[in-house]
């Protein structure tokens, strides 16, 4: 009898020790496997099918090996094998990413920007001392295999009291130099929308060259641009005008990939600018201001720099990035008074269609 009752004890000391460590073991391989089948849902989309098969096979692997007995050192363990998977699936997502980006350089897609600001300002001149000009821009184009863009794009300018438009013809073509360092020439013609028949003709064409330069971490571009129109009469004398800039940007990057998609991207980027030009004014400056035209195009020289902070978020086919700025402008005349740095928001979109299904291409390995 008493033999009985120190075998039940025995018995009973025996599972209340050994069902908590399978109910921990049980635990923890379910944890694992819902940790692993999260990786590869997260990826499973933007991989090759070798990739998928050989993610799972890796995948089922790690959860076998997970131990039945559970304790600090084996979690630690555990959660550094499960850490291997995840960057076994990251490195060969970054490689099907690399494989599209270079299809997707060569093939035909449409290309849709929408850019808004809450206080348009052209080198840190307001368009109005006493309001926030409204600015929206949308741009379509169609960019070709061979890197050559042709879009369209319609400027809308508001004022409490009026409203300025303009539309855009404009052609762009880039091409990578060396990896990293890119260069791109546009052409644009300005259909002006306001004003008076000189108005009009002020500055119509417009002209860029820029050169940029990316790695990981930074980006430096340097943009020359060149505005002219037909020539005019001013005050009596045969006039054409000219605005000549110079700007140069500063960016860093810091970026994190795969945040919610395989192939997405949440990024900060600090910028700095500085901005060369001539005193000459767009059209539209001119015309919010109720200002004469001049034939002066004035001397060149330093005009505005610029601090910004951005957050970019990406996706192969969509990019959102609000960006607050703070200028500091430049008086270039004497007669420029009264400037004074001042902060301002802008929000740009890019959405992109291709008319080739490049990711299908890709998973096919």
């Amino acid at each position: 009898m008493r033999f009985n009752i120190y075998l039940n004890l025995i018995f009973s000391f025996f599972l209340a020790a050994v069902f908590p460590l399978y109910g921990n073991a049980q635990t923890i391989r379910a944890k694992s496997s819902e940790r692993l089948n999260r990786i590869y849902r997260h990826y499973n989309k933007v991989l090759s099918t070798s990739q998928r098969n050989y993610l799972k096979q890796v995948s089922d692997s790690t959860l076998v090996k997970v131990p039945k007995v559970v304790n600090d050192s084996i979690n630690d363990l555990v959660n550094d094998r499960i850490r291997t998977v995840h960057d076994l699936a990251d490195s060969m997502a970054f490689i099907q990413g690399d494989k599209l980006d270079q299809l997707d350089q060569h093939t035909a897609h449409l290309h849709i920007v929408n850019w808004f600001s809450n206080n348009l300002n052209y080198r840190g001149r307001k368009y109005d001392e006493d309001f926030n000009t409204i600015a929206d821009n949308l741009q379509i184009g169609f960019v070709t295999p061979f890197n050559l863009e042709f879009y369209y794009a319609r400027n809308n300018y508001f004022q409490p009291d009026d409203w300025f438009t303009e539309n855009i013809l404009g052609l762009t073509y880039s091409q990578n130099i060396l990896k990293g360092l890119s260069a791109d020439v546009a052409y644009e013609h300005w259909f002006i929308n306001y004003g008076d028949a000189q108005t009009k003709r002020w500055l119509n064409n417009y002209l860029n060259g820029s050169l940029t330069y990316d790695n990981d971490f930074i980006n430096f571009r340097t943009d020359y641009e060149f505005m002219w129109g037909s020539q005019i009469t001013v005050q009596k004398k045969k006039y054409r005008a000219e605005l000549k800039q110079l700007t140069n940007t500063l960016t860093g990057n810091w970026q994190k990939d795969h945040v919610f998609l395989a192939l997405d991207h949440l990024s900060l980027q600090p910028a700095a600018t500085v901005v060369f030009s001539n005193s000459a004014l767009p059209p539209v400056v001119i015309n919010a201001k109720k200002q004469p035209l001049t034939y002066d195009n004035g001397k060149f020289g330093l005009s505005d720099y610029e601090f910004s902070l951005g957050l970019e978020y990406g996706t192969r086919n969509v990019t959102i990035q609000p960006v607050y700025h703070y200028a500091f402008p430049v008086a270039l005349l004497s007669t420029e008074t009264g400037l004074s740095p001042f902060g301002y928001f802008t929000l740009q979109a890019e959405f992109m269609v291709f008319v080739k299904n490049n990711r299908k291409q890709v998973n096919r390995g």
